[in-house]
C-alpha cells in the first residue's frame, strides 16, 4: 500500500473517530441537559405546590377570622334590638326612654373595640341615638348635630326587610353629611328593623363595625414575600401593596384590579379559587364569603345580599418580572405547555391567552 493510500485510510478512521466523539459528546450533552432540565422542572412544580399550599392555608385563616368578625357583630346587633331599652324607646321615643337607650349603647360600644359605630335611626332615615367610638373612648352626638340618613343606601335596602331581619353593607368608607371622612375610615354596616306592634313605630338599630380592623386581619393573615390584595366582587381593590389604587368605586373610578389585570380578573371572577399565568406574572386566587355562618343564623335574612353573592376575593401575585427562581419558573411553563394547572386553567376558560403562545 502506498504511502497516499495509507493517508487516505487513516483520513476515513480519524473522520469516523471524530463522529463517534461528536456523536457521544452530543449524546452526553442533551442527556446532561434533559437531567437538568427535569430537575428545574421538578423543583419548579414543588415550589408552585408549596407556594399554592401556603397561600391557601393563609386564605384559611383569614376567611376564618373574617367570618368569626361578622358572625359576632351579627349576632351582637340582633341583640341589641331585643334590648328592653330599645323596645321601649322605640314604643314611646321619649327623652327618658332616648336616655336609657344611650346608655345602655355605650356600655355596649365600650365593651367593644371592633365597633366603630352604634346608632338607632327612625323610619325616616333621622339618626335618633348615636354613640361613636373614637381612639377608645366612646363620644354621644348631641340631637343638634344628628344627621339624616335617608339617602345614603344601607338606609334604603334595609328598612324594607322584616322585623329581626338583618342587612349587612359592602366594605367601603365612611361619609358624613355627604363627604368620604378623610383619613379614610373603612367601615361595614349591620342593620336591623324592629317594629312596635301597639303604636306601628319602626327604627333601624345600625351597628358600624370598624373596616379597618378587617383589613389588618387581612394583611397580618396575609404576609408574605408576595403581593397580595383583596378585591370585591366587582374587582376594585380594598386591599393592596398601593394603597392609592384602593376604594376607586367610592369616587366613581373604574376597577383598578380589574383593569390592570383583564386577563386575571376574567378567571378570579370565573371561578372560586385556582391559579394562573398571564404576561403579567402568576395568581394565585380564592373567594372569601364572609355571610355563610350569619346564613346559619336564627332570624337572619341579608336581604339582596345573599351568603352567595356576597364574597371577596383574595389573590397572591407574583410578577412575572420578579428575579429568582419564579423567573426559572415562568421559563419553564413557557416551554412546558403540558404542565397540569395551566392546561386546566385552558380548559376551564377557553379565552385566556397565554404569554408562550
Amino acid at each position: 500500500m502506498t504511502p497516499l493510500e495509507n493517508m487516505a485510510g487513516s483520513g476515513r478512521h480519524f473522520r469516523k473517530f471524530l463522529r463517534s466523539v461528536l456523536v457521544l459528546g452530543i449524546t452526553v450533552v442533551l442527556v446532561f441537559t434533559g437531567i437538568v432540565f427535569g430537575t428545574l422542572e421538578y423543583r419548579a412544580g414543588q415550589e408552585l405546590e408549596v407556594l399554592k399550599a401556603r397561600e391557601r392555608a393563609r386564605v384559611q385563616l383569614t376567611s376564618w377570622l373574617l367570618t368569626q368578625a361578622f358572625d359576632h357583630a351579627a349576632s351582637d346587633v340582633q341583640a341589641f334590638v331585643r334590648m328592653p331599652s330599645t323596645l321601649a324607646y322605640n314604643q314611646s321615643r321619649s327623652p327618658e326612654d332616648r336616655q336609657l337607650l344611650t346608655q345602655d349603647f355605650g356600655v355596649q360600644l365600650a365593651q367593644k373595640p371592633t365597633y366603630s359605630q352604634l346608632r338607632f335611626i327612625g323610619i325616616d332615615g333621622s339618626e335618633k341615638v348615636r354613640l361613636d367610638r373614637l381612639f377608645g373612648r366612646v363620644l354621644v352626638t348631641p340631637e343638634r348635630q344628628l344627621q339624616s340618613k335617608a339617602g345614603r343606601y344601607y338606609f334604603t335596602d334595609s328598612r324594607s326587610l322584616s322585623d329581626g331581619e338583618l342587612y349587612v353593607s359592602p366594605l367601603d368608607l365612611n361619609v358624613e353629611n355627604g363627604v368620604v371622612d378623610a383619613p379614610y375610615l373603612p367601615t361595614v354596616r349591620f342593620a336591623v328593623p324592629l317594629t312596635d306592634q301597639p303604636s306601628g313605630r319602626r327604627g333601624l338599630v345600625v351597628l358600624n363595625v370598624g373596616g379597618e380592623l378587617l383589613l389588618d386581619t387581612f394583611r397580618f393573615s396575609m404576609t408574605t414575600q408576595h403581593q397580595a390584595f383583596l378585591l370585591n366582587s366587582e374587582g376594585y381593590i380594598l386591599h393592596g401593596p398601593d394603597r392609592g389604587r384602593a376604594w376607586g368605586f367610592m369616587f366613581g373610578l373604574p376597577p383598578a384590579f380589574a383593569s390592570d389585570y383583564p386577563e386575571a380578573w376574567a378567571q378570579v371572577q370565573a371561578s372560586d379559587s385556582g391559579e394562573l399565568l398571564t404576561e403579567d406574572g402568576l395568581f394565585l386566587y380564592e373567594t372569601v364569603y364572609p355571610l355563610e355562618r350569619i346564613a346559619a343564623l336564627p332570624a337572619v335574612d341579608a336581604g339582596t345580599a345573599t351568603a352567595d353573592s356576597y364574597f371577596w376575593k383574595t389573590v397572591t401575585f407574583v410578577p412575572r418580572k420578579q428575579s429568582g427562581f419564579w423567573g426559572g419558573l415562568v421559563r419553564n411553563l413557557r416551554i412546558e405547555k403540558g404542565i397540569r394547572y395551566s392546561m386546566c386553567t385552558r380548559r376551564m376558560n377557553p379565552s385566556v391567552r397565554f404569554f408562550w403562545r
